[in-house]
């Protein structure tokens, strides 16, 4: 899969990690442009196409009839403004499949994102995903997707903000992420992760 290059420099979002291997970029304003992969610039149309007039969705607009096509790769996250916890309410086969050996269960249903990465990676990737929770920013990832050894998990991975709140604050997200798996050594970049920041439209 092929990854994008855009995305240049340090992360500049309150609280980055000395160890995290990707390189970010924040769009200026709304544009998905930078969406190669045609899966994933599917499931943010479908997603865009559910705000009615609003800045995010809420998680009730969101069908999975609407998109099963993508739901062996799909997730559904709550998130807790007051304890700063994601918690997966939904995830399908494929994701299930690649956490289980963290969880040591069948299920990530009502699973804490921390319950399934390893403890270093637990501080990492809870700030790549601060912007989507503080800001709603749409989180676009290419390149190393996964943390793995023998085999290299090369993709992307979209992760949109969704609202129950009254004052419209971010309240979890949806994420759909789509990989090959490669062997080390093929020649490929297998090193890094390209992680850009899209800001929301404006509500209508």
């Amino acid at each position: 899969m092929n990854r994008s290059a855009a995305a240049t420099g340090k992360a500049t979002y309150r609280g980055a990690t000395t160890n995290d291997i990707a390189t970010y970029s924040r769009a200026e304003f709304f544009d998905l442009s930078v969406i190669a992969e045609p899966n994933l610039r599917r499931i943010a149309d479908y997603w865009l196409s559910r705000c009615d007039g609003r800045r995010m969705p809420s998680r009730t607009d969101i069908d999975p009839i609407d998109i099963s096509w993508a739901l062996s790769r799909f997730f559904l996250v709550d998130y807790d403004r007051e304890t700063e916890k994601y918690s997966y309410r939904v995830a399908g086969n494929e994701v299930e499949d690649i956490f289980s050996r963290f969880t040591e269960r069948h299920s990530m249903r009502h699973v804490n994102l921390d319950e399934i990465l390893p403890p270093g990676s637990v501080p990492v990737v809870r700030e790549r995903w601060r912007p989507l929770a503080e800001n709603g920013d749409i989180v676009y990832m290419s390149g190393l997707v996964y943390a793995a050894a023998e085999r290299i998990p090369l993709g992307a991975r979209i992760l949109l903000p969704l609202s129950d709140r009254k004052d419209g604050e971010p309240s979890g997200l949806i994420g759909y992420t789509e990989c090959e798996w490669v062997q080390r050594g093929d020649g490929l970049d297998t090193t890094g992760l390209d992680i850009h920041y899209i800001p929301l439209p404006e509500p209508d």
